[in-house]
């Protein structure tokens, strides 16, 4: 999540119209997909594999879904000219929202997660 959230902060905060935030546009985009795929693959599965965090696993996973989509949306909209101040703003308002999801999973669901699997569940 450091990561991530640190490449969409340099990316924020790129000077507008260079090819430093071009590539680091493709860079954010790349990475938020491969973490995504990892989440989507091993976290909501095994939450929903377990009775007490089923309902948890599919609520956290819709709600990146939606998440997700306007980030997608947003890389779709601006792929080929990032460099506007409408591009930097909606950013902006993405990058506060995925602060706030990474720090409820970090509190709420990586825990449960890890407790899952240390107890073996799904394994």
């Amino acid at each position: 999540h450091k990561i991530i959230l640190s490449l969409f902060n340099e990316l924020l905060f790129e000077e507008v119209n260079t090819e430093q935030r071009t590539i680091k546009f493709a860079l954010v985009q790349f990475s938020l997909l491969e973490h995504l795929k990892k989440e989507d693959k091993y976290l909501y599965p095994k939450l929903r594999e377990s009775e007490g965090t089923d309902q948890l696993g599919v609520l956290f996973s819709k709600e990146m879904r939606k998440i997700s989509k306007q980030i997608m949306t947003l890389f779709n909209n601006y792929q080929h000219n990032s460099h506007g101040m409408a591009f930097t703003k909606e950013l902006g308002i993405i990058v506060a929202e995925l602060k706030s999801r990474f720090l409820k999973e970090e509190e709420s669901l990586l825990p449960k997660f890890e407790h899952l699997v240390s107890v073996g569940v799904g394994a």
